[in-house]
């Protein structure tokens, strides 16, 4: 509809309509199959002690040890040494991943808008995904994967997705980012105007 005249549409469903998020979930349910079977998005990870990183185990336990022994420690000499030795093992534990370092990604999506969530990529793999899954838009749904709409940005970069703000350390908050050191990507496709669907 323009200026209260109705147009006949040959291609893809008006913006704004009802039926446009039904046939994105529709359309893209086979994207949010391919993205769990070829890229193991959404998978469970390891939580608790089996998801720790046992290097960091190993200096935490010194560090406690120590502690419990300078707090018995009557001689101040011996005090002094194991505080300066406390000291650096907390260095090393500040320096060392409480978690083991773990590729896996999670895909979120709404409608026609989605966004996947890497851990622990390079921007080059992050690049590399995106060319595999305009390829594979385009060749299995006929879809087209906009370049304007769609950027990888790093965790830093805050990044706007449906009203919320993905950060590192939980799924969407509208907090600030909480980014321990490491290489994480943001990959997001945003679809403000129409979906244009092709035969």
């Amino acid at each position: 509809m323009e200026n209260w005249q109705r147009h006949e549409t040959w291609s893809g469903a008006p913006q704004g309509g009802v039926l446009s998020p039904l046939l994105s979930n529709v359309m893209l349910h086979e994207f949010d199959r391919y993205m769990e079977e070829t890229w193991g998005a959404n998978q469970p990870t390891e939580r608790g002690h089996a998801a720790k990183n046992p290097a960091y185990n190993r200096v935490n336990l010194k560090v406690n040890r120590l502690s419990h022994r300078i707090a018995g420690e009557t001689d101040q000499e011996k005090r002094a040494t194991m505080l300066q030795h406390l000291h650096t093992l907390q260095e090393e534990r500040k320096r060392t991943a409480s978690r083991k370092p773990a590729k896996r990604l999670t895909c979120i999506r709404y409608a026609d808008d989605w966004v996947i969530l890497l851990y622990e990529y390079s921007k080059d793999e992050a690049r590399a995904m995106k060319a595999t899954i305009a390829e594979w838009l385009k060749t299995t749904l006929k879809l087209t994967l906009s370049t304007e709409k769609t950027l990888i940005t790093h965790w830093t970069d805050r990044v706007t997705f449906l009203g919320f703000e993905p950060t590192r350390g939980s799924s969407l908050t509208t907090t600030a980012p909480d980014v321990p050191p490491g290489s994480s990507f943001l990959m997001i496709q945003r679809n403000e105007s129409n979906t244009q669907w092709r035969n």
